[in-house]
């Protein structure tokens, strides 16, 4: 699926320069991160803006072809407001806020980054429908995809896994099973091992953090709207 992404999202200079010589880079993104320093984005990717490639990968049958509809596309975690949805007009940081703020949601429409696309869309249709259908039985609400490193991943689960609140959250759940499930080199436990004391909503949402996990994705966050689903970058 990877190389499949890659042969409509990447740019005939790019495959000329780089991934002819070397075929096995297209099956990486690791190709994506070593590319001539004289190489211009024009010659990298095929389309100069995400949104374009996401309408080009729909076209091809690799992403659903619902994501062409803003109503019901998932959106995509603003890298430029931190999740946060808010920039600062004079810096361009998520540092406010302040009456002058620049104001969203946290989210944007089109990827933040053509290498991010390529991370989801490798996912392959058949997981990126169940993702979503699993988050709308289970939550009623819009994905919103964010990749991340594999050590940002880990950090943000060992982090979240400790500061669970006194009414714990599923994304915190998530978070403590995957952060000891890798801390004690064991399996995800299927069966929730979480009592009472954690609550009804543990509980009902459990089989679809482990759904969700044996996907290969990350429950990163949950609010009335929106489930943050976590990719681990490629490369």
């Amino acid at each position: 699926m990877l190389a499949e992404v890659l042969g409509v999202v990447l740019g005939e200079g790019f495959v000329a320069t780089v991934a002819a010589p070397r075929p096995i880079m297209c099956r990486s993104t690791l190709a994506l991160l070593d590319v001539p320093r004289a190489m211009s984005p024009s010659e990298l990717w095929r389309h100069t803006a995400p949104a374009d490639a996401v309408e080009a990968l729909i076209a091809r049958g690799l992403l659903p072809e619902h994501w062409s509809d803003e109503g019901r596309a998932p959106r995509w975690w603003c890298a430029g407001c931190e999740g946060r949805g808010h920039v600062c007009c004079r810096c361009a940081t998520p540092c406010g806020p302040s009456p002058f703020d620049f104001v969203s949601d946290g989210t944007t429409a089109a990827p933040p980054s053509h290498p991010a696309l390529v991370a989801v869309a490798a996912l392959g249709l058949g997981t990126l429908a169940r993702a979503e259908a699993i988050v709308a039985e289970t939550w009623r609400a819009r994905v919103v995809w964010r990749v991340m490193t594999a050590d940002a991943l880990r950090e943000h689960h060992g982090q979240r896994a400790f500061a669970a609140s006194a009414s714990p959250r599923a994304e915190e759940a998530f978070s403590w099973e995957a952060h000891i499930a890798e801390r004690d080199n064991r399996p995800w436990r299927t069966e929730c091992p979480f009592g009472e004391e954690w609550g009804a909503e543990i509980q009902r949402t459990w089989p679809a953090s482990t759904a969700l996990r044996a996907l290969g994705v990350h429950l990163l966050a949950v609010n009335e709207s929106r489930v943050v689903i976590g990719v681990e970058a490629l490369g």
